[in-house]
Parts: C-alpha cells; sequence; structure tokens
C-alpha cells in the first residue's frame, strides 16, 4: 500500500530556502564520512543548515532523499 502511495504522489515543495541551497540542480552525490559505504547519487535539489535534499528516479517514481548534515559529506 505504501509504495502505490508514493508511486501516486509527487515529492513535497521545498521551502524558498532550501531552494536557495548553493549548488541546487547539479549532479551530487551523499555517502557518510566516517565508513565506507556507496554515496546515494541523484540532483541537489536543496539543503538547510541540518539537510541536503537529492532527487533520485526510482521504481516508484520522482523521490527526495533527506541526508543529515552531521556525520554525511555531500560531493558535485
Amino acid at each position: 500500500e505504501a509504495f502505490e502511495v508514493a508511486r501516486e504522489s509527487d515529492p513535497k515543495p521545498l521551502t524558498e530556502a532550501q531552494a536557495a541551497h548553493p549548488g541546487v540542480g547539479q549532479p551530487a552525490s551523499v555517502g557518510p564520512d566516517d565508513y565506507a559505504l556507496e554515496p546515494t547519487q541523484g540532483v541537489l535539489v536543496g539543503g538547510d543548515e541540518r539537510r541536503w535534499i537529492i532527487a533520485r528516479d526510482s521504481e516508484f517514481g520522482l523521490i527526495h532523499v533527506h541526508f543529515p548534515k552531521q556525520g554525511f559529506r555531500l560531493r558535485h
């Protein structure tokens, strides 16, 4: 049921401040900065003082993945 809702929904709109984050619209990856896991890749669509937001196409359509800045690193 949750997967169906995800397929039929669009990501929540970003605030003006989030959408004004430097680098918005550029390809980016976000991954943990303390151990070797594969980073998540997509397009940076926003950020604020606590998080980065990456847009990705998935089997559920377009999704926004939120990552905390603490413990994670953004790469363009």
